[in-house]
């Protein structure tokens, strides 16, 4: 059983940058933004996340991560508090919000052969009490929520109204292959049930604690 603590940090509305340090009991993991160069997730002892946004609000997301391998199957389970709603590395948001939520995760990983494995997993983030939702995609002005059936995020640039703004769920499918010590490939698809959204993410991570290794 493996415990994991995140602790994200950053400033609302209009991501500019992102980095994020894993700690891990026998190396170092590097990562950027999504679209980037990124380090694959893997169960992590510490994880500290640091990002910068325009209207500089700091925000927290606090993520406890619990797996166990049964062969080749492994469970794994997320449970945290935020006062966001934090992109994944398969999932990044037209959106950002501030306020706060509680979030969870759970799915099972397997390992199909050798250097492949296939994943699914299936989220809900719970908002409570006022919130805020900052547009990625829509600029503008500031409004209260209104009756419109259009999301949030398609309305206005911010709209502050209640938890229903913010409130999420959905599930993500992927296959990861490892076809060397140093690098990682994924493929994923996430569907969010309540915005009638899909996204398709790519992402290539490589281990510079083990390419740093391998070069002395």
């Amino acid at each position: 059983m493996a415990r994991c603590l995140e602790l994200y940090l950053d400033w609302i509305a209009g991501l500019e940058s992102k980095t994020c340090v894993e700690s891990h009991s026998a190396q170092a993991q590097f990562c950027s933004t999504p679209g980037h160069l990124q380090a694959l997730h893997s169960v992590a002892d510490h994880h500290v996340n640091r990002q910068v946004n325009r209207a500089g609000r700091g925000t927290f997301d606090w993520t406890n991560h619990f797996d166990h391998s049964f062969s080749s199957l492994t469970p794994f389970a997320e449970v945290g508090i935020a006062n966001t709603v934090a992109d994944s590395l398969l999932f990044v948001r037209p959106f950002t919000t501030l306020g706060f939520n509680t979030h969870l995760q759970g799915g099972v990983k397997y390992g199909l052969w050798k250097i492949f494995s296939v994943g699914a997993s299936g989220y809900d983030i719970l908002p409570t009490g006022q919130q805020t939702v900052f547009s990625k995609v829509q600029g503008g002005s500031s409004n209260s929520a209104s009756s419109s059936h259009k999301p949030a995020f398609l309305n206005n640039q911010q709209t502050t109204g209640t938890a229903d703004i913010a409130h999420d769920d959905g599930f993500s499918t992927w296959i990861e292959g490892k076809p060397g010590s140093v690098l990682d490939v994924e493929l994923g698809f996430t569907r969010s049930i309540h915005y009638d959204l899909n996204s398709v993410s790519f992402n290539i991570g490589l281990n510079f604690g083990r390419l740093y290794r391998k070069s002395h």
